[in-house]
């Protein structure tokens, strides 16, 4: 890993990207209201509502968020090291366990009461809402799994990119 970020390009990539996702997880539930303030001109009421989305975030939601942006950040810029590096499209393991992990994050990133922004829709549709009643710890879980997926994802790019694709000889 210490190949990759050592290079500042890839390590401001990937605070980037972290920054981004960071972000969207605390600007999208405000989305409506903040394009409702800038259509009506009251930019200061905008941006304070910019401002008190990150800082409404619970204590355990902010942890979340920040670990699964850096995850995301940093999966990014192996994914793109690696590909630079080789030429080559890594493994399956480390692509799919960094999609799965996304997804459960995604699924995982709000709290119970208001539920995923992007999966509300399609939980409720199929049902699901009713099944996070019936987890022991109401859905958290779900974002514990995805930061683990997001892990050993990272894991497996890091790997990769130590053991390259083509023989040493």
């Amino acid at each position: 890993m210490q190949r990759v970020f050592k290079r500042p390009s890839y390590t401001s990539l990937s605070l980037l990207i972290a920054l981004v996702c960071f972000l969207l997880i605390a600007w999208l539930p405000s989305t409506p209201l903040i394009a409702d303030a800038v259509s009506k001109g009251a930019f200061p009421i905008a941006t304070q509502l910019l401002i008190g989305s990150i800082a409404d975030l619970p204590p355990a939601m902010l942890m979340y968020s920040i670990a699964f942006s850096l995850l995301i950040g940093i999966n990014v810029a192996l994914l793109l090291f690696y590909y630079r590096a080789y030429r080559a499209a890594p493994g399956i393991a480390s692509v799919s366990g960094g999609i799965a992990g996304t997804l459960a994050a995604l699924f995982g990133f709000a709290c119970v009461a208001c539920g995923s922004i992007f999966f509300t829709g399609l939980l409720a549709t199929i049902g699901g809402t009713s099944v996070i009643a019936f987890l022991p710890y109401q859905g958290q879980e779900i974002g514990v799994i995805g930061i683990a997926l997001l892990l050993i994802s990272a894991y497996s790019f890091v790997r990769a990119i130590n053991k390259p694709p083509v023989c040493p000889i």
